[in-house]
Parts: C-alpha cells; structure tokens; sequence
C-alpha cells in the first residue's frame, strides 16, 4: 500500500508518495508538473510494476518551505532529499512537463 512520507531539508518538509515493494536495484523517481500533486498518482503506482516514489515539489500539496527559496536550484535539492531518504543507490528518473527542469538540475 502506498504511503505518503516527508524528507527534511534545511526548513522544507517535502513530502513524497512511496509505493514501497521490491525497487529491482533502483527505485523509480517520478517529478511530476507544476501544478500536480503526488495524491494524483495513487492510481498508477501499481502500473509501474516496481518501487516508484512520486516527490511533491515544495510549494505544492503538503510541501512546504517556509522561508523558501521556491526556483529551480532548492526543488533540485528537494529531489535529492527524497532521493536520500529511499536509497543510496541509483534511480530511475522520470518526469513530467515543469518537473523535468528539476530533475535535470539535480
């Protein structure tokens, strides 16, 4: 079953969906869009056939960073912070539409 978790980093609280399971080696790593939120993916964990973690980037849902900053250099870093938490090992990287300049900043 899914479960919704939070990474720190510094005063962000980003919060991921980790569908938990078998990663096979490298956990599936999903950014999504700018106005998405990972409780819009629920449905399609299973789909993936592995572990998949779905980071909600700060600012949206129940991501936060209350004293910011909000461009791309501390959403990168919020990406690695979830990444941290799940694994030290490799990812597979996925990305949706704004997430994808995220991403590749990471």
């Amino acid at each position: 079953m899914p479960e919704f978790r939070v990474a720190a980093h510094g005063d962000a609280r980003v919060r991921y969906l980790d569908s938990g399971g078998d990663d096979r080696g490298a956990p599936i790593v999903f950014v999504p869009g700018f106005t998405c939120v990972a409780d819009d993916y629920v449905e399609v964990l299973p789909l993936f056939g592995r572990r998949t973690v779905v980071v909600e980037m700060r600012g949206h849902g129940h991501s936060v960073a209350p004293s910011g900053p909000y461009d791309a250099a501390a959403r990168a870093e919020d990406i690695g912070a979830a990444v941290a938490a799940v694994t030290d090992g490799p990812v597979h990287l996925m990305t949706f539409s704004r997430g994808t300049s995220y991403a590749l900043t990471w």
